[in-house]
């Protein structure tokens, strides 16, 4: 009975720390981390019925990480829906679930990342951080930072 109750336990107990962990609780740093540009390389996904933008070759990228639980993250997520039609041609906007994309957690510790989402970077076409932020923004406080760092509307 004891040896089942402590594999119980054992079993429990890091699935309990997962689940706390994606609850909003801070997470640790890792002791290592690459200087790789995380869900950066991701593709867009296509969308059916969407007519086809392809942005200029130096557009700068808007990258949200979040998770499908996270109302903060909803909230963005609609919010950049909406700027992306204006920014087509100038601002690549993806959006990375963390917790499908665990990797990627390890690699935003080097930019600022201190475990809270929605976790949002903008990076120049060249891959050079220029602007990172923690939770939802409006749409005029995100226009205003693109309009800071000379990324205008290109329809």
């Amino acid at each position: 009975m004891r040896i089942r109750n402590a594999l119980t336990f054992f079993v429990l107990l890091p699935l309990i720390m997962m689940f706390l962990s994606s609850c909003g609780e801070k997470q640790k740093p890792p002791a290592t981390t690459t200087a790789a540009a995380p869900g950066d390389a991701a593709s867009q996904p296509a969308v059916p019925g969407a007519k086809t933008v392809i942005p200029a070759a130096d557009a700068a990228v808007l990258t949200e990480y979040g998770a499908e639980w996270c109302p903060g993250c909803k909230q963005l997520s609609a919010t950049l829906e909406k700027i992306k039609p204006e920014y087509a041609k100038t601002l690549i906007i993806k959006e990375v679930d963390i917790e499908k994309n665990s990797d990627v957690v390890k690699e935003l510790y080097d930019i600022g990342f201190q475990g809270y989402i929605p976790f949002t970077v903008l990076r120049s076409s060249d891959g050079n951080v220029l602007w990172t932020t923690t939770g939802a923004l409006p749409k005029t406080e995100i226009e205003k930072v693109l309009k800071q760092h000379g990324i205008n509307p290109g329809r």
